[in-house]
């Protein structure tokens, strides 16, 4: 392999990331699939033991057996490995790298490799997906007033502002409106008078969804800053609304090859979220890696 060049900020950082997803919660299944950029920084045994050593026990354990080809980088990987699993669904997993015990069938699998699924082909799929609900379209009559047995305020204002950014054409699967961009400002104002900042979010993130899936970038950081102001002014809680955003933040990034925003943000939303990092957020942060190595 290659070495890192000099400017590798964003790669490092990037790894620091992955090592602390990988540490934070096990998930062996996907742990295999970073490995290959994990190595490409730490290529001895002894520098590739100490970045794994904080991580989760199972994610260990798994990174051992894809180190079939390379013996002394295993041995150094078990030497990490605590006296018992920190997690009873793996205990085979960890007896048989601990312990040299059998490996069931249920944990043989891991030591198949699992290739990442590229930025690029992720992308691919996106712009299908997008594509192909745009081409199915069907007219939509949303009530604003009235709704069921009670009628709700919120509920009249969320729709009201939306429609004052849409025409009134949704899409049959995922992507429900076209923006009018020049009335962003308006629609957002309007509703500033809902109740709950939940609400809020959901016009925002709606109307910022739809001008990134028209690849409106200039008018999308229009709606993101304006809602981002919105929870400062008001003193909210943004973790939602900033989490929600985040896959289109990280397709501009990458879009413009801004390593750095692509790091910066993924290291922002981290702390929110509940789970370990998206399919998105791990091709998009091996991407920088490997494109450190150019």
């Amino acid at each position: 392999m290659s070495e890192l060049s000099p400017t590798i900020e964003p790669a490092e950082q990037a790894l620091d990331l992955l090592q602390q997803n990988y540490s934070d919660h096990n998930h062996p299944f996907s742990v295999r699939s970073v490995l290959p950029y994990m190595r490409m920084a730490h290529q001895t045994p002894d520098t590739l033991a100490e970045y794994v050593a904080p991580m989760k026990t199972a994610n260990k354990a798994t990174i051992y057996l894809q180190l079939a080809d390379d013996p002394e980088a295993q041995q150094a990987v078990q030497a990490t490995l605590p006296d018992e699993a920190d997690n009873d669904y793996y205990q085979t997993l960890f007896d048989h790298v601990k312990n040299g015990a059998e490996l069931t069938p249920s944990d043989a699998w891991l030591q198949k490799p699992r290739p990442l699924t590229t930025w690029e082909k992720l992308e691919e799929e996106r712009t299908k997906d997008i594509a192909e609900a745009q081409a199915n379209t069907a007219d939509t009559s949303l009530s604003i007033g009235p709704h069921g047995d009670h009628r709700s305020r919120d509920y009249d204002i969320v729709t009201a502002s939306l429609w004052m950014v849409c025409r009134k054409i949704s899409a049959v699967k995922k992507w429900p409106i076209v923006t009018h961009p020049e009335r962003i400002a308006d629609a957002l104002h309007l509703a500033s008078y809902v109740e709950y900042s939940s609400n809020y979010t959901r016009v925002a993130t709606s109307l910022g969804g739809a001008l990134a899936r028209c690849e409106d970038e200039e008018h999308w950081h229009e709606v993101h800053d304006i809602a981002n102001g919105y929870f400062k002014d008001m003193a909210l809680g943004d973790e939602n609304f900033r989490t929600l955003t985040q896959p289109w933040r990280l397709h501009f990034a990458m879009k413009n090859k801004d390593y750095q925003q692509v790091v910066d943000s993924e290291r922002e939303v981290y702390p929110l979220r509940a789970r370990e990092l998206s399919h998105f957020s791990l091709a998009a942060l091996c991407a920088v890696i490997e494109q450190s190595r150019n």
